[in-house]
């Protein structure tokens, strides 16, 4: 252990050579600090210029001080979005707006920036759609570079959470032959060669001196023996991991081929998705409302909120101090029914957008928990129970501010007769081996699944979540 621990030591001094400190790590007066980074603006004042510069690791920036002298203007010149390699003393600022400054003494640049081409410039505002139309340059704006360090930290609390708990991560594939919610909006998953045409070629005449060739089989249809698709949810396959760890979780992927254009919805997204051995809903309501609290705990200080807006990270505190609200979908339908609504609403009908707003209302921007949903409205994988109007799915929903629906979760029937049948009832085809799951060993469990995007799009306060991935895929729209 000693021997592993000082060769990791040396590693990580070795590392610290070649790696150079982080601009927020850059927080004393020191001598000879080199870097390699972005130029973010550029001030000019007669011989001096003053460049502000970034790494992207922070929010944080560094004023550097160069002297007309170090610079050829033969040259190309320093322009917003070039990187330089720089070098110099770092000291005591004079300048009211930051406490330290570079001294330049060296300055190469390595990689131009056309001012006249490059779309971007620093302190403008741009249409949201010309934003869209440059996803591969986007990410250098700050606030999308910021929303960027946000889901990173996001993704590290949710890690920490759950190896806390002794959850256990898996690798669920991304290739499947089951449609997780029983809806069709899935990508088909063809081989290259499927989509080839095929012509015959004229047979060649044997010699009398050649033997025939016997002809080979003609080749399947499909790459795979049975249909395939991109993955909608890792839940099915996480189902038979639990059977074997009782607690696991995956953060990946999925793919669904909506036809929805809203500010909520895209065709890829990030799942975080969990399943445990439990005999409660109100377990995983528990856990769930810990989870979201602990990742918001974990980005809240992060000073990337002062570029995406440090007033509604005050919301979000008041939001999420007390414990989420709790309703039955039967109490959620009363109290709608009482409002004047555009899409008129009864029992055994599923929310829309301008219902769940008006709920939103009702727990006072607070996140709403809503319980037991009619079962025909769900999918066929949910445990249920009898109700006053008819059988209810052990489930919920989970509606937050700005992202709506951004968790579901549910109890998982356990019984194979019942399960059999629910999957008969949707006309589903190929989960004879989900259900076998169930005559072996079987075990009462449940679990959820968590859009990351949408949790990100209300943590940050942004519209449209299109702009809270660095490449957004919707309906008619791929780039890169």
């Amino acid at each position: 252990m000693t021997h592993c621990y000082m060769t990791f030591t040396i590693l990580k001094r070795r590392l610290a050579h070649y790696l150079r400190t982080p601009i927020h790590n850059l927080v004393s007066p020191q001598t000879d600090v080199s870097l390699l980074c972005w130029v973010r603006s550029v001030r000019k004042h007669k011989d001096i210029i003053f460049v502000d510069l970034s790494d992207g690791l922070s929010s944080h920036r560094l004023q550097a001080v160069i002297h007309a002298s170090l610079w050829d203007p033969k040259k190309a010149p320093i322009s917003a979005g070039c990187s330089v390699r720089i070098s110099g003393d770092l000291v005591q600022s004079p300048g009211q707006n930051q406490q330290l400054e570079l001294v330049t003494k060296e300055l190469d640049l390595v990689g131009e920036c056309d001012a006249a081409k490059y779309p971007f410039r620093p302190r403008k505002t741009y249409n949201i759609d010309l934003e869209r139309n440059f996803q591969h340059l986007r990410p250098r704006m700050e606030k999308y570079a910021a929303v960027h360090r946000v889901r990173n930290r996001l993704t590290q609390a949710a890690h920490a959470y759950f190896q806390e708990l002794d959850f256990c991560q898996i690798q669920t594939p991304i290739l499947t032959t089951n449609d997780c919610e029983g809806a069709g909006e899935t990508f088909l998953v063809n081989h290259i060669d499927d989509l080839k045409p095929t012509s015959p070629s004229p047979p060649t005449p044997p010699s009398s001196l050649e033997k025939v060739a016997p002809k080979s089989p003609a080749p399947p249809p499909t790459y795979f023996p049975s249909q395939c698709h991109l993955t909608v949810s890792s839940q099915l396959h996480l189902e038979a991991l639990v059977h074997s760890i009782s607690r696991v979780y995956t953060i990946q992927s999925a793919f669904r081929a909506e036809n929805a254009l809203s500010r909520k919805h895209l065709c890829e997204f990030t799942m975080l998705e969990v399943e445990l051995v439990t005999e409660s809903v109100d377990t995983i309501v528990s856990i769930t409302e810990e989870l979201i609290k602990r990742m918001w705990l974990s980005v809240r200080e992060m000073e990337d909120f002062k570029t995406l807006g440090e007033d509604w990270r005050d919301a979000v505190d008041t939001a999420l101090a007390k414990t989420f609200v709790r309703i039955s979908y039967d109490d959620a339908v009363k109290e709608l029914q009482g409002k004047q609504l555009t899409h008129p609403l009864t029992w055994g009908c599923d929310f829309k957008v301008e219902h769940e707003n008006l709920l939103l209302e009702f727990s006072q921007g607070r996140p709403l928990v809503i319980t037991h949903f009619p079962a025909k409205i769900k999918p066929f994988y949910m445990a249920t129970k009898d109700g006053e109007h008819g059988r209810l799915a052990e489930c919920f929903d989970l509606l937050l501010p700005v992202g709506g629906e951004v968790v579901g979760g549910s109890m998982r029937e356990m019984d194979r007769d019942k399960l059999l049948e629910s999957i008969q009832q949707a006309s589903i085809k190929g989960l004879e081996w989900y259900v076998e799951l169930r005559e072996f060993g079987s075990v009462p469990h449940g679990g959820f699944g968590l859009g990351v995007d949408r949790l990100l799009q209300y943590f940050t306060n942004t519209h449209n979540i299109k702009e809270t991935v660095p490449f957004p895929r919707w309906q008619k729209h791929c780039q890169a």
